[in-house]
């Protein structure tokens, strides 16, 4: 493949690839611009379950860009959706932040600490040791149990923080629970993105930093698949992958170029 020709979706990721902390990579507005011009789709991926989609759209904002609501998806509404359709729960335990926690409420489940019928754990940024203790108590009384991504860091501007993978270790350790990961790289989420654009893997192209989820799902699900060295893969990361990326690209500008 030598262009983007065939591709009418993409499916970026947003932390390190079109944008770290506050700072918007150059090029960002432009690229939409393009893809706009050019009749292409586009949806703006998240595993950070630490906020919910309106907090992002407000994120955008500061950059100067109205991003519609209907062009974000979260870990943690692909998480929610799966369990309202694949499960009988009706209540949860949540391990996450406040906008987490709305989310849930919004996608019509209610919050119980004390008899939930699951655990939902987010990149949960506000972690405190008496929730922790709640949730370990309830996942050795075998509730049903869940994750919103498997991140072991979030990148910023100061280094990798831990993120809601090391979180799932911590609690493996104490109660020997692993949970059911939604997220990237897992297929409800690739399946609720390609609802969200109508789209199919051979025109959809995954753009992101990352080899362990959004370059991963990019191969479970016969996406095309962009890495960009903008965020947390180097490119001397790819010597020892079997599966190597379509195209890798410094960063966002190259798509431009192919397109």
């Amino acid at each position: 493949m030598k262009n983007l020709n065939h591709i009418e979706n993409f499916l970026f990721d947003m932390d390190g690839t079109l944008y770290l902390g506050n700072q918007l990579f150059e090029g960002v507005p432009e690229l939409f611009e393009t893809l706009n011009k050019k009749n292409k789709h586009f949806l703006l991926l998240t595993n950070n379950s630490s906020k919910d989609k309106s907090l992002y759209q407000k994120k955008w904002l500061g950059y100067g860009i109205a991003m519609p609501l209907t062009k974000i998806l979260t870990s943690g509404e692909a998480t929610f959706q799966f369990i309202k359709t694949s499960t009988s729960v009706k209540t949860m335990f949540i391990l996450g932040t406040e906008s987490l926690k709305k989310e849930a409420l919004e996608s019509g489940f209610q919050i119980d600490e004390n008899n939930p019928d699951a655990v939902v754990l987010g990149y949960d940024t506000s972690l405190r040791y008496e929730n922790l203790v709640k949730a370990c108590l309830l996942l050795q009384k075998n509730k049903l149990y869940f994750a919103t991504h498997p991140d072991i860091n979030c990148p910023s501007e100061a280094g990798p923080l831990p993120d809601c993978g090391a979180m799932i270790e911590m609690i493996y350790a104490s109660t020997g629970r692993r949970p059911k990961i939604l997220g990237k790289p897992n297929q409800e989420m690739v399946e609720a993105a390609l609802t969200r654009v109508n789209g199919k893997s051979s025109n959809t192209a995954i753009v992101g930093d990352r080899l362990y989820t959004d370059m991963e799902m990019g191969y479970r699900s016969n996406l095309t698949t962009i890495l960009v060295l903008s965020g947390e893969a180097k490119l001397e990361d790819l010597k020892n992958e079997k599966r190597k990326p379509d195209f890798v690209m410094e960063n966002i500008n190259g798509i431009v170029e192919l397109i």
